[in-house]
């Protein structure tokens, strides 16, 4: 069963902000965050692959950490 992840807010509360969207991964419903607190900002994709969406949320943020990883048919083909 398939599901749909959208994007939005998890958290918003005493100056601190959560939000969240989808990112293409082997497992459905995987999601990239970012974090602003206290004038500063975190984004966290994991090893999906970008997105326009990674752009649109990471506009100005201080900090960005992201995974490569190398698609899983080439990486069982190559071990």
């Amino acid at each position: 069963m398939e599901r749909l992840v959208v994007a939005g807010v998890a958290y918003d509360k005493n100056g601190v902000k959560v939000t969240h969207w989808p990112i293409p991964h082997s497992v459905d419903g995987s999601i990239s965050f970012r974090l602003d607190w206290n004038g500063r900002s975190f984004l966290w994709t994991g090893d999906g692959r970008p997105t326009e969406l990674t752009i649109k949320y990471g506009k100005g943020v201080d900090l960005l950490v992201t995974e490569c990883a190398v698609d899983s048919p080439v990486m069982n083909a190559v071990f």
